[in-house]
């Protein structure tokens, strides 16, 4: 999440505008869609971003972070199902 944060600082600058709007946007794609992971969120906020980033004319901010945040999703995606350790918690 953080070189997204961070895209999104870039994108957005001193531009009020502009933070009002990611809030919407947030807003209404987190109340539109169910969102059951941080890892599924991070994609969401991606997608937001990318878009921000290109309606505000800052491709080229946006194509020097995709192969960043997508380096950092492979390198920190969970493990397999079948190399999940198995937990109990009982909570009394």
């Amino acid at each position: 999440l953080s070189p997204l944060v961070a895209l999104m600082m870039m994108v957005i600058g001193n531009n009020l505008a502009a933070g009002f709007s990611l809030v919407g946007t947030l807003s209404i794609v987190r109340f539109r869609t169910v969102v059951e992971d941080t890892r599924e969120s991070a994609f969401v906020i991606l997608a937001v971003a990318f878009g921000m980033a290109a309606g505000f004319g800052m491709v080229l901010a946006a194509v020097v972070a995709l192969p960043l945040v997508l380096l950092l999703a492979v390198a920190f995606r969970a493990p397999p199902a079948e190399r999940r350790a198995q937990a109990l918690v009982i909570l009394r």
